[in-house]
């Protein structure tokens, strides 16, 4: 299972959320998903992801906050 790729999906709107990991899934991916900017700095310190999809408009930390933050 590790060979398979990690993406973490950052998206706090609940149907985008679902939708990105449905997709993601059916081509084979691992999928975690995080609720806004803080929930994926969290994520990421526990195991980090091969890629990670953030949401630009988020609530409190916005994408690009958080990735300044990633980075």
């Amino acid at each position: 299972m590790e060979n398979i790729p990690l993406i973490l999906v950052a998206e706090d709107n609940q149907g985008n959320r679902e939708l990105i990991r449905e997709i993601l899934e059916d081509e084979g991916y691992r999928v975690r998903v995080a609720h806004s900017g803080n929930d994926a700095l969290t994520s990421v310190e526990k195991d980090q992801p091969d890629l990670i999809v953030l949401d630009i408009q988020m609530p409190g930390m916005d994408g690009i906050e958080t990735l300044e933050k990633l980075i």
